[in-house]
């Protein structure tokens, strides 16, 4: 057997899964039970992009824990039980203070890590509704509050 590379393709249900020639491996199915495909999520039964939210949980410690999600109400539940982010865990019980419209994945990790940068102050404001973070997520990312 020499080092001869053998270009290999696998579909899954009509979506690149291996493609050995790019050596890029592509996850079929995650943690959600979605179809991945190159970064956008796509229903199983349908190939309709999912629409992806970010939120603030507020802990019984008072502070403010920040998430995406792409069923608001599914991780909802996992942060409740003791289930989800290991910082909620330990803060029991969350409340959710505020939820952004709906946005594509990237967009949504984007502005996730935009809010987690700023002060609780700025994202205490953001939980009513105003503010310069309020602000900067309409500007930059389009997202209004939900």
């Amino acid at each position: 057997m020499g080092n001869s590379i053998h270009c290999i393709r696998v579909v899954i249900l009509g979506v690149p899964y291996l493609d050995a020639l790019s050596l890029r491996r592509i996850d079929v199915y995650g943690k959600d039970n979605h179809l991945h495909h190159a970064g956008s999520v796509y229903s199983r039964r349908t190939d309709i992009e999912v629409t992806w939210f970010i939120y603030l949980l507020r802990c019984a410690d008072n502070s403010l824990y920040c998430g995406v999600t792409n069923d608001i109400d599914r991780r909802i539940k996992k942060h409740s039980t003791g289930k989800g982010a290991k910082y909620t865990r330990s803060r029991l019980p969350v409340e959710l203070v505020w939820q952004s419209s709906g946005v594509d994945k990237s967009t949504a990790h984007k502005a996730e890590y935009y809010i987690k940068q700023r002060s609780k102050n700025q994202k205490e404001m953001l939980t009513l509704g105003r503010g310069q973070l309020h602000d900067a997520l309409l500007e930059h990312f389009g997202i209004l509050h939900r």
